[in-house]
């Protein structure tokens, strides 16, 4: 079967036998940017006077979906169709939206049209790679360009846990970070970092996301035929990984630990690693040490108000399933088909709300999803998770040995959902949307064989594909 989208032509280096790949295709780059970014900026906000505006994270993929189209070439029209993906999501979105309807008459309360138009463009954020994207190159340097702009967040949240008052005061005046500001004001000193994405949890997700991008471009990097330095690369992932322990959120640092492992054992002990590794792991401690060990002691202590048969499990999963007995559980029974609203943890403001609800988060993603809308919506969103397994399926030749590392921190991310809700939250859906775009985009393309020439001077020459003369 013929691809539609074109393979890059491998080229001679001037007076080199080493082939080179042609130039990325118009727009790439700076449609990854921009993405990028916008999953970056998801927490910052405008000033109250441009209030009215959308966000600047919604700008910037109008702006990315904006360039893609006009950098479209006639050949790239028989490409652009829905597919499965698109469908289910599609199908997911309205009916979440008839759900709520639903459970704005029924309860009453206002519509959640917020939590609908956010699903709307995390689905648009998926087109603008899969409008530019036409060989493996292009998939490999859009992936970096979403990817990339997670140093700078790792920097402003390094930042904010030393204690730099001019980026905690930014932080504060510009980013949407309720629990921080409630921190902030209870006079705490406990404060996690937040960067721009807005809380601790949502922000070691995001950095979970992005470290495994750039792992999979290292792992890449490392089959090419032309070698190039993976120093750099080394060192943005461990500065997400420092950011990542400045959360102070386990089952998130566990993740990007995970896909770091999974990274670790693909390319083999380089000493690059290791030395860097160990300078990493020597400047983490030495600056969050404290934090983290007052951290793991907070976990440790078992509550007075933990019944006895919980006493056994950590503090932070002993609270967790308390909540879940004592609140969730009772609201869900009322309402389990339909759940009571997208809005249901601001009960705060309803006139009427589940009397058992007391805290404000459901502390679970599956749960979070059934107490918002029943069943019904956590089965669809399910089977959406299932589908993305398909999509990364279908592009692991152009994935290559980052395939098995982008399944790994899926897998984990799934796994924390247990205790906190990775795609709920403003951090991992934002950079992984995007990202599935570019994969979908790629799941039409082969990985390039290696292709060796003798030492000539001459024009491009055409990919050599196994099997053909």
């Amino acid at each position: 079967m013929t691809s539609s989208l074109r393979k890059p032509k491998v080229l001679l280096s001037r007076g080199s036998s080493h082939p080179a790949v042609e130039p990325t295709s118009r727009g790439v780059k700076l449609v990854g940017w921009l993405l990028g970014f916008s999953a970056a900026l998801v927490g910052v906000r405008f000033p109250e006077a441009l209030a009215a505006l959308p966000s600047p994270s919604t700008i910037l993929i109008f702006l990315a979906l904006g360039v893609a189209v006009l950098c479209l070439q006639r050949e790239d029209m028989p490409r652009l169709r829905a597919n499965i993906f698109d469908l289910v999501f599609l199908g997911y979105i309205i009916l979440l939206s008839f759900v709520e309807i639903y459970n704005a008459l029924d309860v009453p309360h206002d519509i959640a049209t917020g939590a609908i138009t956010t699903q709307l463009i995390l689905w648009v954020s998926t087109w603008p790679a899969r409008l530019v994207i036409r060989n493996q190159r292009d998939f490999r340097a859009l992936l970096l360009g979403i990817a990339l702009p997670a140093v700078f967040v790792s920097a402003l949240a390094i930042a904010q846990m030393l204690r730099i008052e001019a980026v905690s005061d930014w932080i504060a005046t510009n980013v949407n970070a309720g629990g921080l500001e409630s921190r902030l004001e209870a006079g705490r000193t406990d404060i996690r970092a937040t960067s721009t994405i807005g809380h601790w949890t949502a922000l070691g997700g995001y950095l979970a996301v992005a470290g495994t991008l750039l792992c999979t471009e290292l792992i890449l990097r490392a089959s090419d035929a032309v070698k190039r330095s993976g120093l750099w690369l080394t060192i943005a992932i461990l500065i997400v990984f420092v950011a990542a322990v400045a959360t102070l959120t386990f089952s998130t640092i566990a993740v990007l630990a995970v896909a770091l492992l999974v990274t670790f054992l693909k390319l083999g002990a380089r000493i690059t690693w290791v030395v860097l590794g160990g300078a990493a792991g020597l400047v983490g401690w030495s600056v969050f040490g404290a934090e983290v060990a007052g951290r793991l002691d907070a976990q440790s202590v078992v509550s007075k108000q933990t019944a006895d048969e919980l006493q056994w499990l950590p503090s932070t999963v002993a609270y967790r399933v308390r909540i879940w007995q004592n609140e969730t559980i009772p609201a869900l029974e009322q309402r389990p088909l339909t759940g009571w609203g997208q809005e249901v943890y601001n009960f705060p403001s309803w006139t009427q709300f589940p009397t058992s609800l007391s805290w404000v988060s459901p502390e679970s993603q599956w749960l979070g999803l059934a107490m918002r809308g029943g069943v019904i919506v956590m089965l669809a969103y399910v089977i959406v998770l299932i589908l993305i397994f398909v999509v990364l399926h279908r592009s692991r030749a152009a994935l290559g040995g980052g395939y098995i590392v982008v399944i790994t921190m899926l897998l984990a991310l799934i796994a924390t959902g247990l205790i906190n809700s990775p795609f709920s939250t403003n951090g991992v859906p934002q950079i992984l949307w995007p990202a599935l775009g570019a994969i979908m985009a790629a799941s039409h393309l082969r990985a390039l064989p290696e292709v060796t020439f003798p030492p000539v001077r001459t024009a491009s020459l055409p990919v050599v594909h196994k099997g053909r003369r």
